[in-house]
């Protein structure tokens, strides 16, 4: 390992990590106890040029709504200047983007206690793809949130991007995982529908979209459902999005120009043991 991080404070845990696209800019978030409540911390990390720790220093955020119990789903900008924040919050599900700079807090919001945000991840420094589930379906959509807008409408500020109907040969529909923007690509998680009992043909999928149209072009890489003792996504990318590192099952390697190379064959989710990470 480059270094050990503790976070300072009463039973404090890291919860969450988002990088920058510099490689040594890093926001960590974290929950301490005070009382019987749990307070939200959130530490900026800097690393040396000789990817040593250099600091650690703790972000003063003064959110509209802090996520009760919790510190919601997190995406720093690639070039670390801004930090965005999803959450449920009275009974309305909420996006604030904060400007590290000056503490600036822009916040969308669309209600609607049924209605879900899922994972995000930034599209460039001004566009933030975040997954959407609507209030009585079952498949999330991606969406594309434009932060420079003017509303603070959730919905009217953003557009679709990938219809939760997507299809792409036998794969049907997002999956519940962390998509990863480039820029010039979107790469999500599809799987086959699901028949019980799950045969051996059921898959999961790595799909690269267009950023530009939404369709998606390519299946990255691909395996069996193989329930929690796998995992299947995307671990890093490059803002080109013509080279990344996935694992999907027991494969882990890397693909460049839509070509994946096997590094291993061991499962990545079973060795990242619950430790958040980024890249």
């Amino acid at each position: 390992p480059v270094a050990t991080v503790r976070m300072p404070g009463r039973d404090a845990t890291f919860t969450d990590v988002a990088a920058a696209a510099d490689d040594r800019t890093f926001l960590l978030t974290g929950t301490s106890r005070s009382g019987r409540s749990l307070v939200t911390m959130y530490f900026e990390l800097q690393l040396r040029p000789d990817g040593k720790v250099g600091r650690l220093a703790a972000l003063s955020l003064r959110l509209p709504g802090p996520p009760p119990g919790g510190p919601g789903i997190s995406a720093l900008s690639p070039d670390g200047t801004t930090f965005a924040i999803a959450a449920q919050t009275g009974g309305s599900a909420t996006i604030d983007v904060i400007s590290l700079a000056t503490g600036a807090v822009r916040p969308w919001a669309a209600p609607g206690p049924a209605a879900q945000i899922g994972s995000m991840s930034w599209d460039g420094d001004g566009q933030l793809a975040f997954l959407w589930t609507a209030s009585g379906h079952d498949r999330p959509e991606l969406r594309l949130l434009d932060t420079a807008a003017a509303g603070r409408s959730l919905l009217t500020s953003s557009r679709l991007l990938i219809a939760a109907t997507v299809g792409f040969g036998r794969l049907a529909g997002l999956a519940y995982a962390q998509p990863t923007a480039t820029g010039s690509a979107v790469f999500a998680l599809m799987s086959e529908p699901l028949r019980p009992p799950a045969g051996p043909g059921h898959r999961l999928a790595v799909v690269a979209f267009s950023s530009r149209t939404g369709r998606p072009v390519r299946v990255i890489a691909q395996a069996p459902q193989s329930g929690m003792g796998s995992y299947c996504g995307v671990v890093w990318a490059d803002r080109s999005g013509r080279q990344l590192v996935t694992s999907c099952g027991y494969n882990l390697g890397s693909t460049k120009n839509g070509r994946f190379t096997r590094w291993s064959g061991f499962s990545f989710w079973t060795s990242r043991k619950d430790v958040p990470f980024a890249w």
